[in-house]
């Protein structure tokens, strides 16, 4: 039986159910939730807390929370946070809201690209709010060819610095510096070298 039909069916039982049944052929489901996930640690080991648990723990339009940390860096020691890596659901759209650029900084110490999110089938958004991302470094690996500190499908950048991002790759198609992204938006937000 068509979905038309068993509306029709279920119309002439129920109208409740009817409505019901309409309402949800008429549109795909979404349950249009997010969640605030805080950050409570300044370190990078996966525990509990720390960033690299909280965007692995996150799902689709999810916001880290980073407003509350005391520290005023997060280095990685793990490689870059990866949101495009998450198993079968890569995250698509994730948000990462700081405390103010001039109060956090996330390090890729001089041994990694910061971040890498390119989300399912290359369709990933990553947002990163007030804070700063320093010291990321590409060599060409599995994260990109170029970019030294993000590297993603669209990357949206409000109140960020972004500095000292060095790139020693010197081939392939994603050359830069600091940021490697099909579709960059800035707002507020400077690149530079300290």
């Amino acid at each position: 039986m068509s979905i038309l039909g068993l509306v029709r069916n279920v119309l002439r039982v129920r109208p409740l159910a009817a409505g019901l049944a309409a309402a949800l052929t008429a549109a795909p489901l979404s349950t249009g939730w997010s969640a605030d996930l805080p950050v409570t640690s300044c370190a990078d080991d996966g525990s509990p807390g720390t960033l690299r648990s909280m965007v692995y723990s996150a799902h689709d339009g999810d916001v880290v929370d980073l407003t509350q940390l005391t520290c005023s860096s997060i280095t990685l020691t793990k490689g870059p946070i990866d949101s495009s890596l998450l198993g079968n659901y890569p995250i698509r759209e994730l948000t990462l809201n700081g405390p103010g650029r001039d109060a956090l900084t996330i390090s890729g110490g001089d041994v990694s690209l910061v971040f890498h999110a390119t989300g399912k089938n290359g369709a990933g958004r990553l947002t990163l709010n007030d804070l700063t991302v320093a010291h990321g470094v590409n060599a060409g690996s599995i994260y990109a060819e170029g970019p030294g500190c993000i590297y993603g499908s669209t990357i949206e950048l409000n109140r960020v610095t972004l500095t000292d991002c060095h790139s020693t790759f010197a081939g392939g198609f994603d050359g830069g510096g600091a940021v490697g992204a099909g579709v960059l938006y800035m707002t507020d937000s400077v690149i530079r070298r300290s």
